[in-house]
Order: structure tokens, then C-alpha cells, then sequence
């Protein structure tokens, strides 16, 4: 496929779809991964929202944090609620430059160890998962401000 096929396809995928992130190699190969209700996603909120608000709505729920694990949650919410890209990394440097101090693969550990966290956070009640994570989750829902 020639670059000025490949521009022009990337143009009309852009225009016309809800793609998560597209990854084309210099061999000529295209993967297009769309993240939605059936690959597990919930994105049920149209409004995307910034790394501001997170930033203000975590400061704002101070007392339900347990310590720094405590922040994939609001990670969680933000991949599965308000399509935020599913990049742990990602979600650590952004809340850094919010004055959040998240050390390198905070996110991803905590993740690690706590396999419901994979799930969508709309199942997370069904899990048997703790109290603290479902009373976090909810406070910094209701913090964002954007129903869902």
C-alpha cells in the first residue's frame, strides 16, 4: 500500500470511527486496536476529560487514598469510563505533571496484583473486591463531576 493509500485511509478512519490507536510499520502492515463494549470496555461517557480534572478530582479524595496502589483506580475509571488510553505509564507521567509523585510502574503492579482490575469497573462490585477500592472508585466518579 502506497503512503499516499495509507494517509488516506488513516483520514477516513479518523473522520468516521472511535479508534483507541492506530500502529502502522514501515513493512506495510496497519493494526488498529478500537477499545469498546465488546473488548471489555465501558465507554459509556462521550465527554473525554483532562488531566486537570483528574488532578483536582483526586486531591479532592484525599481520604480514601490508602497509599500510592490506590491510584490505579482512578486509572481504572478513567480507561473504562471516560476512554482514556489503557497506558498505565502514560496515566503516571500525566498525574505527575498534576503534583501527584507516582513512581515508575505504580499502576501496573498494583494491576498485577490485583487481577479484577483488568475487568471493566462496572463488574468490580460483583468481584468480591474491597470496600475502600469501591468507596475510592465512586468518590472520584462523583468528584469528576460528568455523569455516566
Amino acid at each position: 500500500m502506497a503512503d499516499e493509500d495509507k494517509m488516506k485511509l488513516l483520514s477516513e478512519l479518523m473522520k468516521n470511527a472511535n479508534v483507541g490507536y492506530i500502529i502502522m510499520d514501515n513493512h506495510g502492515t496497519m493494526n488498529i486496536n478500537q477499545h469498546d463494549k465488546e473488548s471489555g470496555s465501558d465507554n459509556k461517557s462521550s465527554e473525554r476529560i483532562s488531566a486537570d480534572m483528574v488532578g483536582e478530582a483526586l486531591s479532592k479524595c484525599g481520604d480514601y487514598v490508602w497509599g500510592n496502589s490506590a491510584y490505579a483506580v482512578a486509572f481504572c475509571v478513567c480507561r473504562d469510563l471516560y476512554g482514556w488510553e489503557d497506558n498505565a505509564s502514560l496515566f503516571e507521567r500525566k498525574m505527575e505533571l498534576e503534583g501527584i509523585d507516582l513512581p515508575p510502574g505504580t499502576i501496573n503492579a498494583t494491576i498485577s496484583r490485583n487481577p479484577y482490575m483488568r475487568l471493566p469497573v462496572s463488574k468490580w462490585q460483583d468481584k468480591g473486591v474491597k470496600e475502600r477500592v469501591l468507596k475510592f472508585k465512586d468518590a472520584f466518579q462523583q468528584n469528576i463531576g460528568i455523569p455516566i
